[in-house]
């Protein structure tokens, strides 16, 4: 539950939408073929996790795909980023819950995801990504 200057950040992830922008990064098929068998076992692994209308706010465990030694790999990824600088615990968490949602055409400016966006990207195939607005 968010307060009305929050925003609540949803968002539903398909089996069919990691396919697609699989083949959109240029996967080879035995790749895709990778994709499908660990998409099945990941749900196996993770049959509590909720992968259609959840809250960034919870930080849920999403499936993403990612470049490893030039292959590409499935994994679970948790909604939110901690910066390699955050100075404790506390402040690691604020930054957890402020960097739910990077703008492209801000990111490369933001300290808190300019080095995650130059070397670390994932991508995180989505059905929708919804931003609701709260007002008083």
């Amino acid at each position: 539950k968010t307060n009305s200057n929050q925003m609540c950040y949803e968002s539903a992830q398909l089996a069919e939408r990691i396919y697609r922008d699989a083949i959109r990064a240029g996967a080879s098929k035995e790749e895709l073929e990778y994709l499908k068998r660990n998409w099945e076992e990941k749900k196996r692994h993770k049959p509590n996790a909720s992968y259609y209308h959840v809250s960034g706010f919870e930080h849920p465990e999403l499936v993403a795909f990612h470049k490893r030694d030039g292959r590409l790999e499935l994994d679970h990824f948790t909604w939110g980023l901690i910066p390699h600088w955050a100075k404790d615990e506390n402040q690691a968490t604020d930054l957890w819950n402020k960097t739910l949602n990077a703008r492209g055409e801000s990111m490369l400016e933001k300290p808190s995801f300019r080095d995650a966006a130059m070397h670390s990207r994932i991508v995180i195939p989505l059905d929708g990504f919804f931003e609701h607005h709260h007002k008083n």
